[in-house]
């Protein structure tokens, strides 16, 4: 047997003088992609375990509804104050928003009964805001139209107020010297809202 002091390992397998070495295997997103991918395979308890090590290597193990209802709300809340994707304002108009939005604009000083009007007879939508029904696809379409309009307004206003206050106010450089809100009832009316927006954006005001 070796001598302690220079540094001799314990014995493996009966043979005098070789090391027992562990290997520790470490955790990392590329050793868990190759188990899902195939390279490497890591089956069953094992992938179970590793995964677990590495969530809680980041912090700890979250519950899979934690936060869930908050999430839900800023999601809502986004939604309708953000222009959306091409792909997510497509799928959320087609499933039907929900009337209870148009609330997140009134909340910002609009009108209650212009945007009822903007969105669908007064009479549905006030029924559908009570009975928490969907819109149908035309409603939806917009309401998303109208969110997607003010939304650019604050963007370009840099305030919520202000964006409000040039939507409000009648202007001699729209048609008729109508007001932005009153001309979104119409495809080409919002045509007209997001040019003048574009135009005042690069700074042009004549």
């Amino acid at each position: 047997m070796g001598d302690p002091k220079k540094g001799a390992g314990p014995l493996e397998g009966g043979r005098p003088g070789k090391k027992v070495t562990t290997k520790v295997k470490r955790v990392t997103a590329s050793t868990l992609k190759a188990g899902r991918t195939g390279r490497n395979p890591v089956h069953g308890r094992e992938l179970q375990e590793m995964r677990l090590q590495a969530r809680k290597m980041k912090g700890g193990v979250k519950s899979k509804n934690s936060g869930a209802r908050k999430m839900v709300v800023k999601t809502a809340t986004k939604r309708i104050l953000k222009p959306l994707r091409h792909v997510e304002a497509l799928e959320a108009v087609r499933s039907g928003l929900l009337p209870q939005e148009l609330n997140i604009l009134i909340e910002r000083g609009y009108a209650r009964a212009e945007l009822v009007r903007l969105v669908g007879p007064r009479s549905t939508i006030e029924r559908k805001l009570s009975g928490s029904i969907r819109l149908d696809l035309q409603e939806s379409d917009r309401l998303a139209r109208l969110s997607r309009i003010i939304a650019k307004a604050e963007a370009v206003f840099g305030n919520a107020e202000k964006a409000r206050h040039w939507m409000e106010r009648p202007s001699s450089r729209l048609p008729r010297g109508e007001s932005p809100l009153s001309l979104l009832d119409t495809d080409g009316g919002t045509q007209v809202v997001t040019e003048r927006l574009l135009q005042i954006e690069h700074g042009i005001f004549a």
